[in-house]
């Protein structure tokens, strides 16, 4: 396809409303984002651009361009360069919609303020985390014209931030929690609900994406899509006999062939209940929670097989230093390695 007139040529991602601009110059071909939904103001802006390229000169972009146009073309970028990472900064953009509408409302006070907020309802190392994602957002902008100088902010200190020690029982102990749940709760099946999660370990959000679809109960198997899972990690799971078990009464009970089985919900308040009717202390039980659940599993898991490397499939864990986080060290353990050397 030739290039019109003028030296550049509008075209669209087939994932992304946005138009983008290519053209050549000098031998060299430059590809950028227009900003821009519109046909018009994208071609008005790709001429600029073009002239600007021909010149040598810095492109600069005006920065009153709404925001949410911007974060949807740098996603993209994300999507195809770091999918893995796509999901967590679709989240961190929702915070930074619900403050700022304009790419000229992100300037240094209006960043402290951000932190200031979001301290109160996260540790630092979290805010941290949103602020290297919103670093290599506002450098994306400076790169492609939008922005000349970026903001500078004092990142939050992570001194005040209290160790977070996660909880995990061991198999007879999260058998006896699951006994003592409901079986459902405002019609909503919770026993099933951590049943499931014991038996594949899987994460609070990819059970709540599962459908019926996705399982195969004649192989004993769920496919986990790509999109249901926090790490974008596609991939067919077995399931233990109790599961396969479980998901066929359940769908007997509902009579559905399509759809979710389980949707999002937050059973927090019935597996802390359980616990403590099932004698858990009372230190570990207020501190349950779905996360609990697959954390006491793949330590279950870790303490039974030396292939970790299984582990790490069931798991959904990408890199294996993930998974190594579940072989807790202590003292029954250790017990046992010298029992069985001899020693």
């Amino acid at each position: 396809m030739g290039r019109t007139a003028q030296g550049w040529k509008l075209y669209k991602r087939p994932d992304s409303p946005i138009w983008w601009t290519r053209a050549t110059v000098d031998g060299v071909r430059y590809r950028e984002s227009t900003g821009f939904k519109d046909k018009g103001e994208a071609a008005r802006w790709a001429e600029q651009w073009y002239s600007r390229l021909v010149a040598g000169q810095h492109i600069e972009r005006s920065d009153s361009l709404p925001l949410i146009d911007l974060l949807s073309s740098w996603l993209t970028t994300v999507e195809r360069d770091h999918p893995h990472w796509s999901s967590t900064v679709e989240l961190y953009a929702k915070y930074w919609l619900k403050r700022w509408r304009q790419l000229d409302q992100i300037d240094s006070p209006a960043v402290e303020r951000y932190i200031r907020e979001r301290r109160g309802k996260v540790k630092a190392v979290t805010v941290r985390k949103e602020l290297s994602a919103l670093r290599r957002f506002l450098k994306w902008c400076q790169r492609t014209g939008h922005i000349q100088d970026l903001p500078e902010w004092l990142p939050p200190s992570t001194d005040g931030d209290r160790e977070h020690t996660p909880v995990w029982l061991t198999a007879d102990q999260m058998n006896a929690v699951i006994e003592e749940l409901p079986e459902s709760y405002r019609g909503h099946p919770v026993r099933a609900w951590f049943t499931v999660v014991w038996e594949t370990s899987l994460r609070r959000a990819t059970v709540a994406r599962m459908r019926w679809e996705d399982l195969d109960f004649d192989a004993g198997t769920l496919s986990i899509r790509a999109k249901a899972d926090k790490k974008r990690y596609g991939r067919t799971v077995p399931l233990t006999h109790r599961a396969v078990a479980v998901l066929r009464s359940l769908k007997k009970k509902q009579g559905k062939r399509s759809g979710l089985v389980f949707g999002l919900r937050d059973y927090r308040g019935n597996i802390r209940s359980a616990a403590k009717r099932a004698g858990v202390p009372e230190e570990l039980a207020k501190k349950m929670g779905n996360h609990s659940v697959r954390h006491s599993r793949l330590t279950d898991w870790c303490s039974k097989t030396k292939d970790i490397p299984a582990v790490q499939y069931l798991a959904g864990h990408k890199l294996l230093q993930s998974t190594q986080r579940y072989v807790h060290a202590d003292q029954e353990r250790a017990r046992k390695l010298l029992a069985a050397l001899g020693e």
